[in-house]
């Protein structure tokens, strides 16, 4: 039974349908996911939503994300997307200009910086703030003593 369980979970992974769903509907001959619908076609959908599709990024093999022909790491390439910007962290300098992280994060993180950025941004920030606190006591002793 589990062996049953395990297939039918990595189908719907796979086509985004049950297996049962999906017999029934060539029976009845309309596609499992009800067909596409003009609201869809309007805003620029396929009819399942393009989640069951594969990434459409050349050579990607990953799932789409919902209501996206795009996966996760892609989804930048979507020029109608508008929840997803890139992180800024500077990854090296160039000649050219900087080169950067460019993962796909919320527009509405702030900073922009995917999760690995913004700790290690957090643990430089946290060292030079200690350094200078270190610092701190050599410069407190050439103050004079009326300030102190």
């Amino acid at each position: 039974m589990e062996e049953v369980k395990i297939h039918h979970r990595e189908y719907y992974w796979k086509y985004g349908v049950s297996p049962i769903m999906a017999d029934q509907s060539r029976e009845s001959g309309v596609e499992a996911n009800g067909g596409s619908n003009g609201k869809n076609d309007e805003l620029g959908f396929d009819g399942d939503g393009g989640g069951s599709q594969q990434c459409a990024s050349v050579g990607c093999k990953t799932k789409a994300m919902a209501l996206t022909r795009f996966c996760y790491l892609h989804i930048l390439c979507d020029p109608k997307q508008q929840l997803y910007k890139p992180c800024h962290y500077v990854i090296k300098r160039a000649q050219t200009g900087p080169i950067t992280c460019g993962k796909p994060i919320l527009k509405s993180s702030d900073p922009d910086l995917c999760t690995v950025h913004l700790q290690k941004a957090q643990k430089h920030l946290h060292r030079a703030l200690k350094s200078q606190v270190l610092m701190l006591p050599h410069q407190v002793s050439l103050l004079p003593s009326s300030m102190l």
